[in-house]
């Protein structure tokens, strides 16, 4: 409802849709793949006119195993500049820790080949400030279905990590243990500031 009265009052001469997602990049794939880029030049809009970036996906891969990590790297930066906290929980029991400085970020697990048919994990990850060149970026994610667990339970994961990188954002590379299963989806998403 609130979309729908932002479009309305844009084309009446209001205010641009400012704070609102745009879908900016997309793939489904169709066969195993081991890696998925997503840059800023291959988007339909550079990410120079956003504030943040949202990448929602789901993922399966093609590894045996409960909770196949994804490593990402952004600006194929690959030093020693990433740092993360995360919180897990399946239901019946709640952990924490920290990992880093590392080469990578991990913005999520996903189920390996042998979890159940069609059993894929879902994740959100926001970039926020990708354009600020005077501070480190922050990624939250949150994923579930990660299965970390035999008994593919459904595990919840929420992640706070930064890069330590005044950089702005232009690109950024997602390596899972093995490859990404075919039909595994990612879409990403810019967010304006709330300026234009």
């Amino acid at each position: 409802m609130q979309i729908a009265l932002l479009g309305a009052a844009a084309s009446a001469g209001g205010p641009s849709d400012t704070g609102s997602w745009h879908a900016i990049a997309s793939t489904t794939l169709t066969s195993d793949t081991a890696s998925v880029t997503f840059t800023s030049s291959g988007s339909s809009s550079p990410w120079s006119d956003y504030q943040d970036l949202v990448l929602v996906m789901a993922a399966r891969g093609t590894n045996n195993g409960v909770g196949i990590g994804v490593t990402t790297e952004i600006n194929d930066d690959s030093a020693n500049n990433y740092n993360w906290q995360n919180i897990i929980t399946n239901g019946a029991s709640v952990a924490a820790a920290r990992t880093g400085p590392i080469g990578y970020f991990r913005p999520c697990h996903i189920p390996g080949a042998d979890r159940s048919a069609n059993f894929f994990g879902a994740a959100v990850v926001h970039f926020w400030d990708v354009n600020a060149t005077d501070r480190y970026k922050t990624i939250l994610s949150q994923d579930g279905n990660e299965a970390a667990n035999a008994t593919d339970d459904n595990t919840i994961v929420l992640r706070s990590s930064v890069w330590a990188s005044t950089a702005a954002m232009t690109k950024f590379v997602m390596n899972p243990g093995g490859n990404f299963k075919s039909g595994s989806q990612f879409d990403l998403y810019g967010i304006r500031t709330s300026t234009g």
